[in-house]
């Protein structure tokens, strides 16, 4: 019985000694000295290219188009193009701010046009011929 009485005590003691602040600083002390990020969207993508890779998937890698969607690489309306009320780019444009459609824009219009090339020609006059 005097065993449990002693590691009792013991125990509540450390208990205690663990709940105490030592310093005499509190928690609230410490957290308002941490530097809290800005809540706003700071980070700003290397010229829309981040957010102009998304396009890829279906525009093709760096916007040259090798499916039946439209190559973007070199072309100046995308902003005009994504907010026309037609097709899906009309609700692709709403996942994006005006600033980021801009900024995927001035990125995408400075890489080289697409060259149209033969085998797309040759594939229009197949459809034609059937």
């Amino acid at each position: 019985m005097k065993k449990n009485m002693i590691l009792i005590s013991a125990i509540t003691l450390t208990l205690i000694g663990c709940g105490s602040s030592t310093n005499g600083h509190s928690n609230k002390e410490y957290i308002k000295d941490i530097a809290i990020p800005p809540t706003t969207n700071s980070y700003k993508p290397d010229d829309g290219r981040l957010l102009a890779s998304a396009c890829y998937g279906c525009h093709g890698t760096n916007g040259v188009s090798v499916t039946k969607w439209d190559s973007i690489a070199g072309e100046d309306e995308l902003y005009k193009e994504m907010h026309e009320k037609k097709g899906i780019m009309e609700i692709q444009a709403k996942g994006y701010t005006k600033i980021e459609i801009a900024a995927m824009e001035n990125f995408l219009k400075r890489l080289p046009k697409a060259e149209k090339e033969e085998k797309d020609d040759e594939h229009e006059k197949e459809k034609d011929d059937d």
